[in-house]
């Protein structure tokens, strides 16, 4: 069985009842074989939101029947957008997902005060990431969202992922802060922050995990890198989560690890009620399939909170 078998298998045999995706312009093949992929695999529902038209065309080029679906007709995308946000805030949805529309656009409906569906939380990307061999996980936030967070955005962030790893039944996991240093260094921000993060953690204001930095990649991943530069760090080489200090680094660490590590790489972005779908075009099938499976497990574990939200910036 592989990993990404057995992540499914979790996935299912969770008492989460049945799932209920919104999707948002669903005018692509692309987005209604995940749909109907998901649907058969995960047993979810879905409601279809977007200009009818295209949404029939799509399905007869992807061989998708209509059947079981809803199909909300709308015209124009922020039409579309804040449909299907209303259907969520009115509870006939669960899960947002994200079809042929610009991300911008979604995010902005998702925002809106009158549909009350912000936590507080900033929004931010978790991708969780299975390694082609072996068992197990990891999960690496921010490579999607926030450019540059702050440290009070990094806290958040660090949050957001804590959340998303108790939901798959990790009760602490630990966090690893990247950085090109293992030491506090005031020529590099980012080991600043991460020793103010850990601090943090340490004095109970982050909970739930483990928070250790700054460390370099080898020592988040490697008990034998820490043994030899003699670091005794809890986290070093026992890494869950993985903190990247810009959204640079988390991006390409990401795409370094699907593109020529092998790793399965799927995400969503949470800090909402609800999470949200933001697949790609160029990820495979099992990757949507996985992403729609992570959010459905995401939402048994949104927290509600007042106070910031929105990220400095946002990308698909």
């Amino acid at each position: 069985m592989t990993n990404v078998e057995r992540f499914l298998n979790q996935v299912r045999q969770s008492s989460l009842g049945m799932k209920r995706l919104v999707v948002v312009a669903p005018h692509d093949e692309a987005t209604l074989l995940a749909v109907e992929h998901a649907r058969k695999e995960l047993s979810i529902d879905a409601v279809l939101v977007g200009e009818e038209e295209k949404i029939v065309a799509a399905a007869e080029l992807a061989g998708v029947c209509l059947m079981p679906y809803d199909v909300v007709a709308t015209y124009g995308d922020s039409a579309a957008a804040d449909c299907a946000v209303r259907l969520i805030a009115e509870g006939k949805g669960q899960v947002l997902m994200k079809g042929l529309i610009d991300t911008s656009i979604l995010l902005k409906a998702l925002l809106k005060k009158e549909y009350d569906l912000r936590t507080g939380r900033l929004l931010s990307h978790v991708a969780l990431l299975l390694p082609p061999q072996g068992h197990g996980y990891y999960l690496l936030t921010d490579a999607g969202m926030n450019i540059s967070p702050s440290l009070y955005d990094k806290q958040q962030i660090i949050e957001n992922a804590v959340d998303i790893a108790h939901a798959l039944g990790n009760d602490n996991p630990n966090v690893a802060l990247l950085c090109a240093k293992e030491k506090a260094y005031d020529k590099m921000p980012a080991t600043l922050d991460a020793v103010e993060l850990q601090a943090l953690n340490l004095a109970g204001d982050i909970t739930g995990c483990t928070v250790s930095g700054p460390l370099q990649l080898d020592l988040a991943v490697s008990a034998q890198a820490a043994m030899m530069k003699g670091c005794k760090d809890p986290v070093a080489g026992n890494v869950d989560i993985f903190v990247a200090p810009t959204i640079e680094v988390g991006n390409v660490f990401g795409k370094a690890l699907k593109y020529m590590g092998g790793y399965v790489y799927a995400g969503v972005v949470v800090g909402a009620k609800i999470p949200v779908v933001l697949v790609s075009r160029a990820d495979s099938e099992q990757e949507k399939l996985l992403s729609i499976a992570m959010a459905c497990v995401c939402t048994t574990s949104i927290p509600m909170e007042a106070g910031r939200m929105m990220p400095e910036m946002e990308s698909a």
